[in-house]
């Protein structure tokens, strides 16, 4: 691909809806991603954190979905400036097996796959603060009703406002 050249489109892409387990998201090569107590401890105090083979993702609550969207890129694509992403993080891990687990750490996830080898991860967020906000004021409108009716509210008015973009890439 000629240098100045932009990828048309992800060759791949996957979306996951979900309440994070333990407030987090995880990225790991299935077969070498382990993660450990230091890159959580890490993410905890700045959103994100990676190791060789794994991204740990620290999302703003535990209370209401989150929605991840993964592209997986034959190049670098462009920065999203235009949709109210946050400035993009980018990592490079190690992928030996070339499939990547991307969810909660024990809980609901989707596989992406690509060539096995180093690549890039870009992260990109929108709606942290508005997500923590929103929890809050759910909270207190909800105190007192049973778990069902709270969950239901919580999906209901919560959904799609906290979410992650992660573009992944093969490493030069």
């Amino acid at each position: 691909m000629h240098r100045d050249a932009q990828p048309a489109a992800p060759t791949e892409t996957q979306q996951l809806t979900f309440v994070p387990d333990y407030g987090l998201i995880t990225v790991a090569d299935v077969g070498h991603g382990g993660v450990d107590s230091d890159l959580v401890a890490a993410a905890y105090s700045t959103v994100s954190a990676a190791s060789a083979t794994a991204v740990v993702i620290k999302v703003a609550q535990d209370q209401l979905p989150v929605d991840v969207f993964a592209e997986v890129w034959s190049d670098a694509p462009q920065i999203p400036h235009d949709q109210g992403w946050s400035a993009p993080v980018e990592y490079r891990i190690e992928c030996p097996s070339g499939d990547i687990r991307v969810g909660a750490p024990a809980g609901d996830a989707i596989g992406v796959s690509f060539a096995a080898g180093p690549h890039v991860v870009r992260l990109a967020h929108r709606g942290r603060a508005e997500a923590g906000d929103l929890t809050a004021v759910l909270r207190r409108e909800t105190a007192g009703t049973d778990p069902v009716t709270r969950r239901a509210e919580l999906d209901r008015r919560g959904g799609g406002v906290e979410q992650y973009l992660l573009q992944f890439w093969p490493a030069s």
